[in-house]
């Protein structure tokens, strides 16, 4: 079992030291680095090369959860009870002064409000005061670090205990008192027993059934004219099918059934492979479109292959989409890949409602933002992503507009003639 442990130096190196010694058999891989988005970068680097992923607090796991598609398991550390307790200790310890704590004006973060408290109940702390900063996804570290400097300037804390190893660092270097909120032991130990589980689970998931459809279409009504072509294709399907362990047949005029396990079939060096021989047959004159369907059963399984397939007909090109029945992937292994949802939440029914357009596309230009982790487009951009027309996305853009969940932000100056072109912020 391959496992990352990403985040902050200090945190990374207690639960290395801590589960290193007690799990021999897990390969550990180490990665650390002071600010979030450099540990999304990191983890993103080693996604296909672990299990899953022990992160070390709060403010990774939500910028995760927000900007990237990861879809291995993951835990991270929490701030609990323990550990603002610890950091007390170590704040007593250090100022050996029996009315130090009545004297302290405290300024922390990420904890919960009521944990804190519940600490100080439960072990009859008193202090003179507290400034908390919660968790805020669209806060940079920067802007909590900024924070406590203000009161650190106005006189209204006179100490610091700190979840993020950033603001640790750069209040130390300043020579003021901070103490870090780390997970105690038993913490740790509770979290990766939880990753264990997860990664066995998703495991287990994987060894199910899936089922791909592949298509072969005629361009140009020329396929009869490539038949040697065709015959190699089938061969190169063949090999595919035995690279994923996989039972190939034919199930119809010019199309292809494969029978094989989740795991291999998403695997993305198989993926890789199948679009390598999509795009060596394209430039034959021969399209191939593929769906993949994941479900409970055998049945539902080629049920979400088949939706999946239609999904890729549609597009207009050769192309490999994923469906479970709910989330829909595709298409695979292109520039304008996305993840979205075939059922909705409150939320989007509610906006769809108001705006008059489809839950499926605000569902898809949810994941659009996601995953180019940016909230604004030309029509042209939109158009591209949900493979529709530009005056089509424009007539979306408008009843979107129109509704207060996107606004025009400003004008893309264009290269040559023409008009310049209006891009669109949206709000959800």
């Amino acid at each position: 079992m391959k496992i990352a442990i990403v985040g902050a130096p200090d945190s990374v190196k207690k639960i290395y030291s801590l589960l290193s010694v007690s799990y021999e058999d897990v390969n550990f891989i180490v990665r650390s680095a002071e600010r979030v988005d450099e540990m999304i970068n990191l983890i993103q680097d080693i996604e296909e090369d672990v299990d899953g992923f022990y992160l070390t607090g709060t403010g990774v796991y939500s910028a995760l959860n927000e900007k990237t598609n990861i879809n291995k398991p993951v835990v991270y550390t929490k701030r609990g009870i323990t550990g603002i307790i610890k950091s007390f200790w170590d704040f007593q310890k250090e100022r050996c002064k029996e009315n130090s704590l009545k004297n302290l004006k405290l300024g922390l973060d990420v904890v919960e409000e009521t944990c804190f408290l519940e600490a100080l109940q439960e072990f009859d702390i008193e202090i003179e005061s507290y400034y908390l900063q919660s968790y805020d996804y669209h806060k940079s570290e920067e802007e909590y670090l900024e924070e406590y400097l203000k009161k650190i300037e106005k006189e209204e804390i006179n100490c610091v205990f700190t979840a993020f190893g950033y603001i640790y660092t750069a209040l130390k270097e300043k020579g003021f008192p901070v103490y870090r909120i780390q997970a105690t032991s038993s913490e740790i130990r509770e979290e990766f027993k939880k990753l264990q589980n997860r990664i066995n689970m998703t495991k287990a998931e994987n060894s199910k059934i899936s089922v791909e459809i592949i298509k072969i279409l005629e361009k140009n009504n020329i396929l009869n004219n490539v038949l040697s072509d065709k015959i190699q294709l089938e061969k190169d399907f063949l090999s595919y099918s035995q690279e994923v362990d996989g039972n190939i047949q034919t199930i119809g005029d010019n199309e292809y059934l494969i029978l094989s396990n989740r795991g291999l079939l998403n695997n993305y060096k198989n993926i890789n492979i199948l679009t390598s021989i999509i795009k060596k047959y394209n430039s034959k004159n021969i399209s191939v479109v593929v769906g993949i369907g994941e479900g409970s059963t055998l049945f539902l399984s080629e049920k979400n292959a088949r939706k999946a397939l239609k999904l890729s007909m549609n597009n207009g090109e050769s192309s490999i989409f994923f469906s479970d029945g709910i989330n829909i992937k595709g298409p695979l292994n292109e520039k304008r890949e996305i993840n979205y949802k075939n059922s909705s939440n409150e939320k989007i029914l509610e906006i769809s409602k108001k705006t008059g357009v489809s839950s499926l596309y605000i569902e898809k230009i949810k994941s659009v933002i996601k995953k180019q982790d940016k909230n604004s487009f030309t029509s042209s951009e939109l158009s591209e992503f949900l493979n529709i027309s530009e005056r089509s996305a424009n007539r979306i853009i408008k009843k979107i507009i129109e509704t207060g969940y996107a606004s025009a932000i400003k004008y893309e100056s264009s290269i040559g003639a023409g008009r310049p072109r209006r891009k669109t912020e949206f709000y959800f």
